[in-house]
């Protein structure tokens, strides 16, 4: 698989360590460690992010072994996405440095029940999702995005019968995203999966319960000074 490999828990704004594509502009496929125990990152096109943990000893060579999944939610491997917002093409994109954008504010619409669906292109039989709430850097004074705006909770339906009917396989939970003051940290927000039962699917849907202001009281206004909005 042409793959990339990351050293550390993060792919976005991250330099590669190592890669399996012989093209001009990508590193070689190995490279020198110093003893210890390092984490990994293999981010590929069509593929789910992995990440992994591995030890290395000092005088020894190492033959490494990545096990990475197909992702049938790829815009690689055929998938589509409609939904609100803009960008909706990199929800599905398999990378992890690039985001869905959606600003409520425009419209005076509650971020609750938000909602981007996945068509597969045919049934699959799967059991988990995986799911990040990272967002890219703000980029200037109308930039919207900030981390009490990223995803806190949220359900994932799924239907297979073509889109017509959906069915709540999971929620994810309260604190999927667990957030705490003062701020959401980049480490709560990354790449998680969310398992549930296996079924058979042709379309999945993310339906957002929360974002990290709406689930999370700490970090509401609790005063009634209109000059001080924090």
């Amino acid at each position: 698989v042409p793959a990339t490999i990351y050293v550390g828990k993060f792919q976005a704004r991250v330099t590669p360590y190592a890669s399996t594509i012989d093209k001009p502009g990508h590193p070689g496929d190995h490279g020198v460690m110093v003893h210890g125990r390092y984490h990994f990152l293999v981010q590929a096109k069509g593929y789910v992010e992995r990440r992994f943990t591995a030890k290395y000893h000092r005088g020894r060579h190492y033959t490494q072994v990545m096990r990475i999944d197909r992702n049938y939610a790829s815009a690689y491997n055929g998938a589509r996405i409609t939904g609100k917002g803009t960008h909706l093409g990199k929800l599905i994109d398999d990378d992890e440095s690039t985001d869905v954008e959606y600003d409520g504010s425009k419209t005076k619409t509650p971020v609750k029940d938000v909602a981007w669906t996945v068509d597969l292109g045919g049934a699959h039989r799967i059991s988990s999702v995986r799911v990040s709430a990272e967002h890219h850097p703000p980029s200037g004074r109308n930039d919207f995005q900030g981390r009490l705006t990223d995803l806190r909770s949220f359900a994932i339906e799924v239907s297979s019968d073509g889109g017509k009917t959906y069915r709540t396989v999971k929620n994810s939970g309260k604190k999927f995203f667990p957030g705490r003051l003062p701020r959401p940290v980049v480490p709560d927000l990354i790449l998680r999966s969310l398992k549930f039962h296996p079924t058979t699917a042709d379309h999945v849907r993310l339906v957002v319960h929360t974002n990290q202001c709406t689930g999370f009281s700490g970090y509401r206004d609790k005063d009634n000074d209109p000059l001080n909005d924090g």
